[in-house]
């Protein structure tokens, strides 16, 4: 009889000792996720190099030079995976004398571009691709004789966004942009010139 009083009160004991400990269960942490669609705007600020080339056989010319602007764009979400479209516009100072004694200007981009990332957490890693589009202008010193043209390019790119506040994002990327051949004439001088360009820059987003 003992025995069978020492079973049921075990059992009693175990059975509460379960519902205790279901009663101290914690409740799981949301992790808050960071919406990333609808439109955004900011600035961005980086450096740039630009080789160019002509069809004469002179030494390529390498000029370089800061490069910022201003950017809008505008993102869907697909699960964790954004699909966006982002223009840009860009003011710079790429400026030489040549080999062949000739100043050479580049002072602004203009780009459109489509982008596809994946999100997590507070962060977005992205690729990026489209067109652009840059003047450049040849001009024989002194004399008030130049040329210009405006190159089309095609670039690619990638970089790494991520959330600082509720709508505000920063940003890190590279590009690099291939420009097609473009033809001038200074004085008597007649050539074709393309060029690369490669840009390495930070941005901070608003996002609305």
């Amino acid at each position: 009889m003992k025995i069978k009083h020492l079973l049921f009160a075990g059992a009693t004991s175990l059975l509460a000792s379960n519902a205790h400990a279901a009663d101290l269960e914690v409740e799981p942490v949301a992790i808050q996720t960071y919406d990333w669609q609808g439109v955004y705007g900011g600035g961005q600020f980086g450096f740039g190099w630009f080789e160019g080339r002509d069809n004469l056989g002179s030494p390529p010319e390498n000029l370089a030079s800061p490069v910022g602007g201003v950017h809008v764009g505008y993102n869907h979400m697909l699960g964790q995976f954004v699909l966006g479209i982002e223009g840009e516009a860009n003011l710079a100072n790429f400026s030489d004398t040549t080999s062949a004694n000739l100043d050479v200007d580049i002072n602004w981009m203009i780009a459109a571009r489509l982008r596809a990332g994946y999100a997590f957490d507070r962060f977005l890693a992205f690729a990026t691709t489209g067109v652009s589009f840059s003047e450049v202008t040849f001009e024989i010193p002194g004399t008030g004789i130049s040329d210009s043209n405006t190159h089309t390019g095609f670039l690619f790119g990638g970089g790494v966004e991520g959330y600082v506040t509720e709508h505000i994002s920063v940003r890190a990327e590279y590009q690099h942009h291939w420009f097609g051949n473009e033809s001038y004439n200074v004085g008597a001088g007649a050539f074709d010139i393309e060029g690369d360009l490669d840009l390495l820059r930070a941005g901070v987003s608003y996002h609305f």
